[in-house]
């Protein structure tokens, strides 16, 4: 607040439901609101008609308490992989605008390694979503994380700022 910075907040449905005061402060101090799916539910885990349910749920529930429409997504545990890339045409399908959920790295659990490390419209069935990957750096042949949960406990904060500032000037918003 100190920096009149804003962001957007993955909220959590079960989290939303029992804390609605705290989504509401959220909005009044002016940041989105954004979905991450009732209960960290990984979507490569549901089928698509659990997923869909789960989405509505939240967005739903969500909407009714900020007042607003909810616009984004991320995926519990980054978990829109190829294998539930279907994922994205539910989310275009129920009224969501982006995705945060791809991160372009190689992990046994999540991950789409080739995919595009920068903010673009990806079309999926006959619907079209913006996707806003997870940040990395590229080196060598590798995509590297730097901007998400593990990662800021992992590296030095300096490395983190530097990787952030260098994305920035590229003109690339670092998202984490």
């Amino acid at each position: 607040e100190a920096f009149g910075v804003k962001s957007t907040f993955f909220v959590l449905g079960w989290n939303a439901e029992r804390e609605p005061a705290l989504v509401k402060e959220i909005v009044r101090a002016g940041h989105e609101i954004a979905s991450h799916g009732w209960n960290h539910t990984l979507v490569y885990r549901q089928s698509r008609a659990e997923f869909k349910d789960d989405i509505v749920r939240t967005k739903c529930l969500l909407e009714d308490i900020c007042g607003k429409r909810v616009a984004g997504y991320r995926a519990a545990s980054y978990s829109i992989t190829k294998q539930s890339v279907w994922a994205l045409e539910v989310l275009a399908e129920t009224g969501h605008l982006y995705d945060s959920s791809i991160y372009p790295i190689r992990r046994s659990v999540y991950g789409i390694p080739h995919e595009r490390r920068t903010p673009h419209l990806k079309t999926v069935g006959s619907r079209q979503i913006a996707e806003f990957p997870m940040s990395t750096v590229r080196i060598g042949p590798w995509n590297l994380p730097f901007g998400s949960g593990a990662y800021f406990r992992v590296l030095p904060l300096g490395l983190t700022k530097l990787l952030i500032t260098r994305h920035n000037k590229l003109g690339l918003p670092a998202v984490v």
